[in-house]
């Protein structure tokens, strides 16, 4: 087996995996780690990434590349998302990162995004024969990935992230009955827009999410004081429960969610508008529940290099 990494440079965390990598696609986790970061806050403004975000993330980065090598690991692969892949200034948060670890990230794009993460899903949950969809809810854009016997059929990628949404939207802690108004509004609308959910039909009777949203939402559905990503690979969430920890939430400051079981402090900002558009997406699509994993993009990344 090989010793490999990956970072996901997000637009809200940054993830770091070390795991020894067989060549028939055997991953065995060494070391997990991630930090909120936030580095797409304050995009929405101009477009650009923000100095005191890049200079979190660059430094984020670094710590990981150091945690890695410790471990002697024979190959780091860096890969960043949504924000850093719209941002007007991206060549100068990658210059950052390269100068400062030797290592550049790859800016994936959509589809490769939607194709490595259905990689790390398969890795965790159980792909079945049939329709199924994979959801990707991120801090700046939303991934869906459609499934047909274990073939992507379509992929779609719009931005339309945590971030985004709580900036523009989310201005009353805790949030008045007008700010979820007009943000379920805007979700609806960038859904008609972009065809998120174009010609999908009620045949696919299969859901599963991946990312910090979904993962966060089970993880409070279980009241876990610590993350276990074993139990949360393959829970099975409920269009009830989520509805039911959305509502608790609205009632809540940013503090008083942030003390909630499952929550981590940091997502309390953004976990409302993650919850939304999970919502949106079961009601469109008339489904009840929605099966969870854990793993994604990070391990779709290394069992991508390993098979090439």
């Amino acid at each position: 087996m090989q010793r490999l990494a990956s970072i996901d440079i997000g637009s809200q965390t940054i993830r770091l995996l070390v795991a020894d990598v067989s060549p028939d696609g055997q991953l065995l986790p060494v070391l997990r780690n991630h930090a909120i970061i936030r580095l797409g806050e304050g995009m929405i403004d101009n477009g650009y990434l923000k100095n005191d975000p890049i200079e979190r993330a660059v430094s984020c980065i670094s710590h990981f590349i150091m945690q890695a090598q410790k471990l002697q690991t024979a190959c780091i692969y860096a890969v960043a998302t949504a924000c850093v892949r719209a941002a007007k200034n991206s060549s100068f948060f990658l210059n950052a990162v390269f100068n400062k670890t030797g290592i550049m990230p790859s800016v994936l794009t959509g589809q490769e995004e939607a194709i490595m993460a259905i990689g790390g899903v398969g890795y965790a949950v159980n792909i079945v024969h049939g329709h199924m969809i994979v959801i990707d809810i991120g801090g700046g854009s939303t991934e869906l990935i459609c499934l047909y016997n274990n073939r992507i059929t379509k992929t779609n990628s719009i931005p339309m992230g945590v971030i985004g949404l709580t900036e523009q939207y989310l201005v009353h802690d805790p949030p008045s009955s007008s700010d979820i108004n007009e943000l379920q509004l805007s979700i609806i609308t960038t859904m008609n827009q972009h065809g998120l959910l174009k010609d999908l039909g009620t045949y696919h009777t299969i859901l599963v999410g991946t990312a910090g949203t979904i993962t966060t939402l089970a993880a409070m559905d279980l009241s876990m004081t610590e993350y276990n990503c074993d139990m949360i690979n393959g829970y099975t969430l409920t269009l009830q429960r989520i509805k039911k920890l959305f509502n608790v939430m609205l009632s809540k400051s940013k503090n008083e969610r942030g003390s909630m079981p499952g929550l981590e402090p940091d997502r309390s900002t953004v976990i409302i508008a993650g919850s939304a558009i999970v919502l949106e997406i079961m009601k469109v699509l008339n489904l009840k529940t929605l099966q969870v994993s854990d793993a994604g993009l990070l391990e779709g990344v290394l069992l991508q290099k390993i098979r090439t």
